[in-house]
């Protein structure tokens, strides 16, 4: 149990880096209005993010309730976008083809298939291969069956309907209040 907290611990520290990475998209309503924003990193707030083609400084530099000091203008942070950051995780480990959850499950594939075409005569290297090889596709298998399951189960009891998310239970819009 030790050495498979270890392995799971060092592999966190191993990938926390290319968390750096994740991006994202969501839909945010600004004084009536509905913008596009696209933010780098982990935290979709905070700091001057694109929204439709244009940063947020260059769209409010102007209004002084938003920018009260033009040259430092950043998109504030409301409750909403702690979801936003929610969904820009998930993404960053599931969604192909930066999804880490697919690079870890190609490496998981190539040691096992390692393993058993170097087990030579140790069954016991061959079996390891075989059940690392089963395991890695047993772990896709849950984590996108799990997402196909709360999906279904959202579509069938009409959560569209009662909760205006035409688009999808995963589709976050998120309203911003500004001063």
């Amino acid at each position: 149990m030790k050495k498979v907290l270890f392995l799971v611990f060092f592999c966190g520290l191993l990938f926390f880096p290319l968390s750096s990475l994740a991006d994202g998209t969501y839909r945010a309503t600004i004084k009536g209005t509905t913008y596009t924003v696209t933010y780098d990193g982990l935290v979709p707030c905070g700091k001057d993010v694109e929204i439709d083609g244009h940063t947020f400084s260059e769209i409010f530099s102007g209004d002084k309730e938003i920018c009260p000091i033009a040259s430092h203008c950043e998109m504030p942070c409301q409750f909403c976008h702690f979801f936003v950051m929610l969904q820009g995780i998930i993404e960053f480990l599931l969604v192909p083809p930066d999804g880490i959850v697919f690079i870890i499950a190609v490496i998981m594939l190539v040691i096992g298939g390692a393993m058993i075409i170097f087990s030579g005569a140790s069954p016991s290297l061959f079996k390891k291969g075989k059940d690392t090889i089963t395991w890695a596709i047993v772990g896709l298998v849950v984590i996108f069956g799990a997402w196909l399951f709360v999906n279904t189960f959202f579509l069938m009891i009409g959560v569209a309907d009662w909760t205006e998310l035409r688009e999808g239970w995963f589709v976050i819009d998120c309203p911003i209040e500004l001063p």
